[in-house]
């Protein structure tokens, strides 16, 4: 059943950062793809950011991907295409040596053949005004142990404000 884009919108995080977001759709999968910002702070060598530059990759390849895929055989083509990028590019040691430069995007993909969502990463959807989530555990458990703290500290005469900086 073919599927209709009604809207589609991306902004960057800031108004001189590069875009690390991208919507790819085909006629088989409608894709979103999340760009992580570098914990390396600096660029591939293509002058983009890890987020910028695996946001490409990843939207190129789910062009791809045969309509039959599943969730797992998609995981694997959208890895095995960043991981095409760091052996044609000669990064694979400086990958090894330094992982804070991994390329790294979330991504929510709809698969039209088989009529299923697909989370990878850290990223939620909205359908039919009801929110899905792919939340990681440990997300939740250091927001308890903040929130306990934070409770410690206004019973023991700590201003929430000064709590806030």
């Amino acid at each position: 059943m073919p599927f209709r884009v009604i809207e589609r919108f991306a902004k960057p995080k800031a108004p001189d950062t590069e875009m690390e977001d991208a919507i790819a759709v085909t006629s088989d999968f409608c894709a979103v793809f999340d760009g992580a910002t570098s914990k390396a702070n600096q660029s591939t060598i293509s002058g983009h950011t890890t987020g910028r530059q695996a946001v490409e990759i990843l939207s190129k390849a789910i062009c791809n991907l045969p309509p039959e895929s599943s969730v797992s055989q998609c995981g694997n083509f959208l890895t095995a295409s960043v991981n095409d990028f760091y052996r044609q590019n000669a990064l694979c040691e400086l990958i090894r040596n330094q992982p804070e430069r991994k390329l790294t995007a979330s991504a929510v993909i709809y698969s039209v053949r088989k009529n299923e969502v697909w989370f990878f990463g850290d990223c939620q959807c909205r359908i039919n005004n009801q929110t899905y989530k792919n939340g990681k555990n440990i997300d939740t458990v250091l927001a308890s142990v903040r929130c306990d703290i934070l409770n410690y500290l206004i019973r023991h005469g700590h201003q929430t404000e000064t709590l806030r900086l």
